[in-house]
């Protein structure tokens, strides 16, 4: 063969080696883009909540996809949640919202639920309480006179009860929800509403949002994902990074989501609860966790009795109440609607139920101490 031969041959080898790269490169492309209107469509059409036992990239997948962005987790609407640095979202402060059945969400200017602004210092001869807690101490689906802490301060005349729950808050979120919001506000008392699934939500670093997470190693506490990155961010990030990269991370994620083991969670939240009291009792005050039951799901129940009769911690379980007014039948909503359609927030008797339990906890602990 000739030289020219030689190299018509290998010209001819290189464009047909352009060519396939071209169709390769070509392929990829509209795989990527395949991929990104699926999940564009996805997470606009379905518009699924980023919340559970999934994966964290699916998750942030959804927000940075979603169109309007928002921060809305299941409660009345987008605009009540805001991002924050220590804990992801808290509820936007001086807002007005409605649930689909029209009853009334308003938070002060602070972000606390209800329209009353609490003075700092605190009044003299008030009894302040401060509530921590995830979406059924907000008082999810119930208007603002309907939430136990509303119900608790109308039973307890001279008390200012502050609602400081929040939709989808984990344990760590209630934590930073208490040193930045509680303790500023000199609370005589500070009640931690304990529901079961939030323990699950400590062990993850997305839950409808991104969060911080508390995790062991080496024997000490350390925290992850902390400080929060702004959403704008996290949305940018994830809109440049392509599909290909970030779809297989999805697929390893939700494998190690499902190998979570019984238990999960329980280290954690004994850890958090323990820093809660020690911050709590620090600033002179009271520290009370009351137990919020999630009523046809036994799931966790030892855990609240157990950790409460190792710490001594002062615990109040709601649990047998709700049993009673429930006849025996843990499926039952009870005969006035114990719980809303969902089975699982509570409804205004579920509410007004944890307020007379707590109301008779608390009128005696005023009475064997200094507090107002």
């Amino acid at each position: 063969m000739s030289i020219v031969g030689d190299r018509e041959s290998m010209r001819g080898a290189r464009r047909r080696g352009a060519f396939r790269a071209a169709r390769i490169a070509l392929l990829v492309l509209l795989v990527e883009l395949a991929l990104r209107l699926g999940v564009l469509a996805y997470a606009n059409l379905a518009r699924p909540l980023a919340c559970g036992p999934a994966s964290p990239t699916w998750g942030r997948l959804f927000v940075a996809y979603r169109v309007g962005g928002g921060l809305g987790a299941g409660g009345a609407s987008d605009r009540a949640l805001v991002a924050d640095p220590h804990r992801g979202h808290k509820m936007a402060s001086s807002l007005r919202a409605s649930y689909p059945d029209n009853r009334v969400l308003t938070t002060n200017q602070t972000g606390a639920r209800g329209r009353r602004d609490h003075a700092i210092p605190k009044p003299s001869g008030v009894l302040r309480i401060v509530v921590l807690g995830d979406s059924i101490t907000l008082g999810h689906g119930v208007g603002d006179h309907e939430t136990w802490p509303a119900q608790l301060e109308a039973l307890l005349p001279g008390s200012e009860v502050v609602n400081l729950g929040c939709e989808a808050y984990a344990h760590d979120q209630m934590l930073f929800a208490l040193r930045d919001d509680g303790l500023p506000l000199q609370p005589d008392v500070v009640v931690l509403g304990f529901h079961e699934p939030d323990m699950h939500r400590n062990v993850f670093e997305f839950y409808c949002h991104d969060k911080p997470r508390y995790q062991q190693r080496g024997g000490e506490w350390h925290i992850r994902n902390h400080p929060i990155r702004p959403p704008a961010e996290v949305r940018r990030m994830h809109r440049i990074l392509p599909m290909l990269y970030l779809l297989p991370r999805v697929v390893w994620e939700r494998i190690l989501a499902k190998a979570v083991p019984p238990g999960t969670g329980e280290s954690e939240a004994a850890e958090i609860l323990g820093r809660c009291r020690r911050l709590v009792e620090e600033a002179d005050a009271r520290f009370v966790v009351v137990r919020l039951p999630m009523l046809s799901h036994p799931e966790g129940r030892a855990f609240f009795p157990a950790w409460c009769q190792a710490t001594g911690a002062d615990c109040i379980d709601t649990l047998p109440a709700f049993e009673q007014a429930m006849g025996g039948d843990p499926d039952s909503r009870g005969p006035k609607g114990l719980t809303l359609a969902d089975g699982w927030h509570y409804g205004p008797q579920g509410h007004q139920l944890v307020a007379q339990v707590l109301r008779d906890h608390l009128i005696s602990l005023v009475a064997q101490s200094s507090m107002p």
